[in-house]
């Protein structure tokens, strides 16, 4: 069974992904060399991402994500039970290690950073919630590939 695709909505989330890279700001010249397209196409992406509140124009050819995102986040974060109620259990578990503990949901091949809690001193890693992290080469990610199928797991 074939699964039909977009092209277009993918190259816009293309577009978002360079924001993801941690580019602040992106001109429509960046746009086209990343994604080998032309200018003309890059700048009408970039419009149609403003008007639909993804991007905002900080200055004349550079745009910013829009505030959109924040409201996304937000209620993914809030529409999620699990990370509320992994929430305490993760500021003890810090509290009675000393360590930065953190829960992950499985999103086609990555882990996702649902909650976190921080120790109580100076150094610590840090995992941004939201944070992907590849399933190959982490504990969590490890975890996940572990109780796949093995036909899942490619």
């Amino acid at each position: 069974m074939t699964s039909q695709l977009n092209g277009s909505v993918l190259k816009a989330f293309k577009i978002l992904d360079l924001f993801a890279a941690g580019k602040i700001e992106l001109t429509a010249q960046e746009t086209a060399d990343a994604l080998g397209i032309n200018m003309i196409t890059a700048h009408r992406f970039l419009h149609t991402l403003v008007h639909a509140g993804a991007l905002r124009v900080t200055s004349r050819g550079v745009f910013r994500l829009g505030y959109m995102f924040a409201d996304l986040g937000h209620r993914v974060m809030r529409d999620g039970n699990l990370a509320g109620l992994l929430q305490p259990i993760l500021d003890q578990l810090a509290r009675d290690t000393g360590e930065a503990c953190m829960a992950t949901e499985f999103d086609r091949d990555m882990a996702v950073c649902i909650a976190k809690a921080l120790p109580d001193r100076p150094l610590y890693v840090d995992i941004r919630i939201g944070s992907k992290l590849d399933a190959f080469c982490t504990a969590h990610g490890k975890l996940w590939l572990a109780h796949m199928i093995p036909a899942d797991q490619d």
